[in-house]
């Protein structure tokens, strides 16, 4: 994991590495200002390694439509809506993919749900990110009917991305644990590559389950540099509201969101009611990736009480229009 540097960057970034060194050898000497001197010189160089900023490669919360996503094999039962068996709801929004939104999915089953094809050729590092509800065959450890991804540089050939995924516990001794989590990926390895994931389902022939679920697929990472200052040529990505996490949430949740340019950010929280509880963000904020803390309170610092929340983000670049984006967010007691 990690990124790729230009030889500049590794330069300095080796420079700053040496600094370090020889400053803990200091403080070992117990030659505090030298340590102090050095410890600075290693700082300095490590903040101008300056990789380019987070960018949104890819992002699809089904809201539109199905778009470019594709699915097939046996027994295919992708489906794209909001379910009425499995989830509660979505994660965000009204529309995610399941495996069958009204039932339970079928035995013997191979199928599979393809991305858009996705471009890393200009990219230094990469992830892969999406929220999963998955409630499959797993007893003890075992996963019977399972989730995973498969990834292809050629269209052809499709290898494995990750291990197999279950779903909420089936001990009979424990109770069942459920909910949407996030799963996050690297894609550093196919850097260079316009590259096709796809999830991939199967199931035995005995017992079957409400299946998976999937939503707010997301990838990120860094354009390559040519130097050691970021470009500014570079293509922008839309404005994107990601939700926030954990979502329910009982104490605490993080909103994450990102920009496509510097802009003056308003980001509130709303009752189901339509009533403003609280304002996170009202300033102006550079382009990139962002993620605010909300505690559940409102603006008097009061613990609000439980139940459907919503995050409203207003994005102004500078001109009389606006970006306003709404997320929904569940507040547990």
């Amino acid at each position: 994991m990690g990124i790729n540097l230009t030889p500049v960057q590794q330069a300095t970034f080796q420079t700053a590495l040496d600094y370090q060194t020889t400053a803990l050898a200091n403080l070992q000497a117990s030659n505090l200002d030298a340590y102090i001197v050095n410890m600075e010189q290693a700082l300095n160089n490590y903040r101008n390694v300056n990789p380019e900023p987070i960018t949104t490669i890819f992002f699809d919360d089904f809201e539109n439509g199905q778009g470019e996503w594709t699915h097939g094999g046996t027994f295919d039962e992708w489906e794209l809506g909001t379910p009425t068996y499995g989830p509660a709801q979505t994660y965000s929004g009204e529309n995610c993919w399941g495996m069958d939104l009204d039932n339970t999915y079928e035995n013997n089953t191979d199928c599979w749900l393809k991305f858009p094809q996705i471009d890393l050729t200009d990219y230094s590092c990469a992830y892969l990110s999406f929220w999963v509800w998955n409630w499959v065959e797993d007893v003890y450890g075992y996963v019977y009917d399972p989730l995973w991804l498969d990834i292809t540089t050629d269209e052809t050939t499709f290898y494995p991305l990750c291990s197999k995924m279950g779903g909420v516990n089936d001990d009979p001794e424990i109770p069942d644990v459920g909910g949407w989590s996030m799963v996050v990926l690297d894609l550093t390895k196919y850097l260079g590559n316009t590259v096709q994931i796809q999830f991939r389902f199967e199931s035995d022939y005995y017992d079957v389950q409400s299946g998976p679920y999937i939503d707010d697929v997301y990838v990120y990472g860094r354009y390559a540099s040519t130097g050691i200052i970021a470009h500014k040529s570079r293509a922008r990505t839309k404005t994107i509201l990601l939700g926030n996490s954990p979502n329910p949430f009982s104490n605490r949740t993080s909103i994450s969101y990102e920009l496509n340019m510097d802009a003056h950010v308003r980001l509130m929280i709303y009752n189901c009611s339509g009533r403003l509880i609280n304002t996170l963000i009202d300033a102006q904020q550079k382009c990139g990736f962002h993620r605010i803390p909300w505690n559940g309170q409102d603006s008097r610092e009061k613990k609000v009480p439980a139940g459907v929340y919503f995050i409203q983000m207003s994005v102004c670049p500078g001109s009389n229009d606006s970006i306003n984006i709404t997320k929904k967010m569940i507040m547990l007691k």
